[in-house]
């Protein structure tokens, strides 16, 4: 047992603010609004994980009366060592308001932990210390929040409802409002950082104790006779007219906080029940029998003045923590279980010093989470990609209940958007990263470190722009580089995507050209992310393919004039896919293509191939079985895989814009640019695209007849394409 002294200085613990630098983002966790004025008691450390925090009033200094007196929160092991004392703010501080209480008032002071495990909950007057008999004076109350690292939040106020009355206590959910009990006015539901009258729940009982929150249902101890323990309305209500109806607990006590427990499988839901009264009833023991709560047990006298209760389940044991009279905090183990007498003696483990008093108590809010991060990361990003977010790292937390975190960013590297909670250990959170530019080609490196933690919480992050890796095994068409990514949102443009093949992975056979595609124009009818991978032509890059050994050696001028790019995520149009055999926004591909291997295909000089029509951007078609790989892939010109529009052969020039709606009536068309080695088309489909040299040498008889039989075959069967 120990008995209160003042505790030893803790280091101090600086408040935590988000990645953006404002203190806390509670729109990230769905709690809505960014709230300041929190605090962080200069000698406070993280509370500890399994202890208890009891509500105390007085310094010691003076005896204690109906005037206001300075609030603490103690900190106690299971086995009553103080840890430490959170002193609750006893003037404003930006828009932390004061929170203090009545010095002589046993009824005040019933402390709550939310719902979620991550804050202490608590009703205080907004009044300065020595007020007299403030109690009876209309003096805003102020609802107190107290995170796991002691940083106060006292920016919640009633202004007028609870004028005159004494304010007992609150409770939350999950920090982003309360319901507040006091001797008159009835349940007020007031959101986090408001300050007026708050919302009457119900008045169905003006005389509420405890307000808390069991099985997502609120409920509330009372000075009626009508309902001592009450329902209040279904779930947990935040408009006006709900009804408080009776548990069936009786209307003998005189009861305060209570705790709900499940202890049998064989009642379904809590089938236990634990009051603290300050009357003759004591501290009872309730079993639901038959659907009626039943008195199992009654622990203490008329004299024992019990108020503060909370308690810790494992299995069916029960172990509670005890407030009895102003004095002492008492650790009771119950392992008798579900519908028999407690069986645990009462222990005395902490008392009140002099000129101070106990109150409520509660369980310590959950611990700190501990935030990992992988320790390299690379980011492949198109050229030109928006740089908002162009991509993201997982953050895993593996403490037993999360907190908030904080991503720092460093070098090019920026946080957008971050996110502020990961709950359960285990649990995953994406930190979305931008970076200054992607406007050139090459490497952008930096960190993101995440805190707290207590094992990897740095990864460097390399941010690789434009630059692709092609696969280049020459037997092998399904697989792909690396993709690089942009996302696009919705009404944005497409044009400027850009990647180029820089290097090459796997069997060398056909070769790496460097090609570069480019998105010049379109309209992304929805947010989406644009990728490109690359691979290498192959051997046999003609009117099929052999899908078995031996496949022979790769033979210049029999296949493709570029390398082979998968673009994907041109966002569909009308349909809920952005790839697959769907149609799509329309867009323009331009492609580079190999000078040298023009020539080498057609024995054409280049210009002259172009004006004929011997350079195109192709597309594979995947044939009937939509399966690349197989016998029946086939290159076939770019526009035959398009939904609508025609075969449209512009010339030996740049891709000019018509200034058509949406490009709609440039679809189709298609064109060589021999001064700058590039193919292009208007398209409205995601497909493996390069760019497709003479065509009889791709077992074509010609570009116009291919976009006949292309049309005629989709007519017939369907799209067939990735």
């Amino acid at each position: 047992m120990s008995s209160y002294s003042p505790p030893p200085r803790r280091r101090a613990v600086a408040r935590r603010k988000r990645a953006h630098g404002s203190p806390l983002a509670l729109g990230a966790l769905g709690l809505g609004g960014t709230i300041l004025g929190l605090a962080h008691h200069a000698d406070a450390a993280n509370f500890t994980n399994g202890n208890v925090v009891v509500y105390r009033v007085g310094t010691g200094s003076g005896a204690l009366s109906a005037n206001s007196a300075a609030v603490f929160l103690d900190e106690y092991s299971p086995t009553g060592t103080l840890v430490q004392s959170v002193a609750m703010p006893t003037i404003d501080s930006g828009s932390n308001q004061t929170l203090t209480a009545t010095g002589n008032n046993i009824t005040e002071g019933l402390i709550t932990r939310s719902v979620d495990g991550r804050f202490l909950v608590l009703g205080g007057y907004d009044a300065a210390t020595g007020t007299a008999n403030v109690a009876t004076t209309n003096v805003a109350r102020t609802i107190g929040r107290v995170n796991a690292a002691a940083t106060i939040n006292t920016t919640t106020t009633i202004s007028t409802t609870f004028n005159a009355a004494t304010f007992r206590g609150a409770a939350s959910n999950n920090g982003s409002g309360f319901w507040a009990g006091a001797s008159s006015g009835g349940l007020v539901y007031q959101p986090l950082g408001s300050t007026g009258a708050g919302t009457v729940v119900s008045t169905t009982i003006t005389d509420n104790n405890q307000p808390n929150i069991f099985g997502g249902q609120l409920y509330a101890t009372t000075g009626s006779n009508t309902a001592r323990i009450a329902k209040v309305g279904t779930g947990l209500p935040t408009t006006t007219g709900q009804t408080m109806t009776d548990t069936g607990v009786g209307n003998s006590g005189s009861p305060y906080q209570f705790f709900f427990a499940d202890l049998t499988n064989t009642v379904a839901g809590f089938d236990t029940l634990y009051v603290a009264n300050d009357n003759q009833s004591a501290l009872k023991k309730y079993a639901l029998v038959g659907g009626t709560w039943t008195v199992a047990s009654t622990t203490g006298n008329n004299n024992d003045d019990y108020h503060g209760l909370t308690g810790v389940v494992s299995g069916s044991t029960v172990t509670l923590y005890v407030v009895k009279g102003t004095g002492t905090l008492e650790k009771i183990v119950d392992s008798s279980g579900y519908n028999a007498a407690i069986n645990g003696a009462e222990v005395t483990i902490a008392t009140a010093g002099s000129n101070t008093q106990f109150r409520g108590v509660a369980l310590t809010p959950a611990g700190m989470g501990n935030f990992t991060v992988p320790g390299s990361v690379t980011l492949n990003v198109l050229r030109n990609a928006p740089t908002t977010i162009i991509g993201s790292i997982t953050t895993t937390n593996t403490s037993v209940i999360g907190d908030d975190y904080t991503a720092t960013p460093g070098g090019s590297l920026s946080v957008a958007n971050p996110t502020a909670f990961v709950a359960g250990s285990g649990g995953t959170d994406a930190i979305n990263i931008g970076v200054a530019s992607t406007g050139s080609f090459g490497t952008q490196s930096g960190t993101i470190t995440v805190t707290p933690s207590t094992g990897s919480n740095v990864a460097s992050v390399s941010v690789n722009v434009g630059n692709a890796t092609a696969q280049n095994a020459f037997n092998d068409r399904t697989h792909f580089g690396t993709a690089l990514i942009g996302k696009v949102n919705s009404g944005n443009s497409y044009a400027n995507l850009e990647s180029k093949v820089v290097a090459a992975t796997g069997t060398a056979g056909a070769g790496i050209f460097g090609t570069i595609a480019t998105i010049k124009a379109g309209t992304a009818s929805g947010d989406t992310t644009v990728a490109m991978a690359w691979r290498a032509r192959n051997k046999n890059e003609v009117s099929g393919f052999s899908t078995t050994p031996p496949f022979g050696a790769f033979t210049p001028g029999a296949g493709l004039a570029s390398d082979v790019v998968d673009l994907t995520g041109i966002r569909a149009s009308g349909v809920g896919s952005n790839h697959g055999s769907h149609q799509t926004d329309i867009f323009v591909l331009q492609m580079t293509y190999n000078e040298a291997e023009i020539a080498k295909i057609t024995a054409l000089p280049e210009t002259t191939a172009a004006t004929k029509k011997l350079i195109a951007l192709g597309y594979l078609d995947l044939g009937a079985d939509g399966t690349a790989g197989t016998v029946d892939d086939r290159w076939s010109l770019a526009v035959n895989g398009n939904f609508g529009g025609g075969n449209i052969f512009a010339g030996n020039v740049p891709f000019t814009d018509t200034g058509s709606p949406g490009l709609s009536d440039d679809l189709g068309r298609w064109g060589v640019d021999t001064g700058n080695n590039v193919v292009w088309a208007v398209l409205n489909h995601n497909s493996q695209f390069a760019a497709i040299p003479e065509p009889t040498t791709l077992g074509i008889s010609g570009f116009v007849g291919a976009a006949m039989l292309g049309q005629r075959r989709r007519k017939r069967r369907g799209p067939k394409r990735r």
